[in-house]
């Protein structure tokens, strides 16, 4: 018996060894060499058009002229992401299924305790996409050109101001009630399904202002004075509009909103395929094509950052509005 045991081990041994590298031998750092052997499924958080949706075209692009393999978007919006984020969540972690999301989408998620689980451990993030601001725009028929004005107008009228959302729980709320907190004053929500609809909205004089993360969509109805731009979120003034302040130069000090896309992985995706996801994804949207293309869109490409740094910024972001949720009281 004992022989028997002896032999058995020393042809294991002998496999082992003469076995050729395969997955587990790969470096920490790199995929398997035979990655990706078919499609990689893309889960996008929003239909079709909508920003979450560019974003996953424009990985499946990066991932499609690396490797000459098929990158498919599958959209699956509703429940403010979660629908997307559930299926990423419980999918194999063999890297052949990706998400992507707004930060705001998995922040809102976590905050609102609308999942039973929790975000920042949940998902392996790969790459932060972009980093946008948001237009501050108004009604033209609310009497107010400033953020000075916009403050002094709604002290004078507390709850008499609606503004437009693109959902609950969506950055363009949770900004907004933060902003009302900085200052002091009180608007009323009124949240809608897409940024589009929103836009309409505020078109059409039902409500009198929003926060706006694409300056493609703004930038028509601005310039022809349908609506009226005040203010960007950012810390810095945007390229397309030079001219227009920040929130934080308007006299609200520290003010600043911003949302990110990033791409994501289920937990447990090895660290080497998640490390040349995050290398080829890098990679393409800082070259020049993608760049114009998201200029566009008045989003700029997210600093080259590793995966590692990728996860401390989400849990940065998902732990601040978090707290900011439980420290105001705000519900859905």
């Amino acid at each position: 018996m004992y022989s028997g045991r002896r032999s058995l081990c020393a042809v294991l041994v002998w496999a082992a060894l003469s076995c050729p590298l395969g997955t587990h031998a790969q470096p920490q750092g790199e995929a398997p060499a035979n990655y990706p052997a078919k499609p990689i499924r893309i889960l996008s958080s929003s239909i079709q058009g909508g920003g979450t949706d560019i974003l996953a075209r424009v990985v499946a692009q990066a991932l499609n002229e690396r490797w000459g393999r098929p990158a498919i978007v599958d959209n699956r919006p509703g429940a403010s992401g979660i629908i997307a984020m559930d299926l990423a969540r419980q999918a194999t972690p063999d890297g052949y299924t990706l998400l992507v999301t707004a930060g705001s989408l998995m922040s809102s998620a976590m905050a609102f305790k609308r999942v039973p689980y929790d975000v920042r451990t949940e998902l392996a993030p790969v790459a932060q996409l972009t980093s946008q601001p948001y237009l501050m725009v108004v009604h033209p028929s609310l009497p107010v050109k400033s953020i000075k004005d916009l403050i002094a107008y709604a002290k004078s009228k507390p709850g008499a101001l609606n503004y437009a959302s693109t959902g609950l729980g969506s950055a363009s709320h949770l900004g907004t009630e933060m902003f009302n907190a900085a200052v002091g004053v009180r608007m009323v929500h009124v949240p809608y399904k897409s940024g589009g609809q929103a836009l309409v909205a505020l078109l059409g004089g039902r409500d009198e202002m929003i926060f706006l993360s694409s300056v493609i969509s703004a930038s028509p109805h601005v310039k022809s004075g349908r609506l009226r731009a005040i203010a960007v979120s950012s810390t810095q003034r945007l390229r397309a509009y030079p001219d227009l302040p920040t929130i934080d130069e308007g006299g609200v000090k520290g003010f600043e909103l911003t949302n990110w896309y990033g791409c994501f992985a289920p937990r447990g995706t090895a660290a080497g395929i998640v490390a040349t996801l995050n290398r080829v994804i890098r990679e393409y949207m800082n070259s020049a094509e993608s760049k114009s293309r998201l200029d566009a869109e008045g989003a700029e490409p997210a600093p080259p950052i590793s995966p590692e740094e990728f996860r401390q910024a989400v849990v940065i972001e998902v732990t601040k509005w978090e707290k900011f949720v439980k420290t105001t009281g705000l519900t859905l």
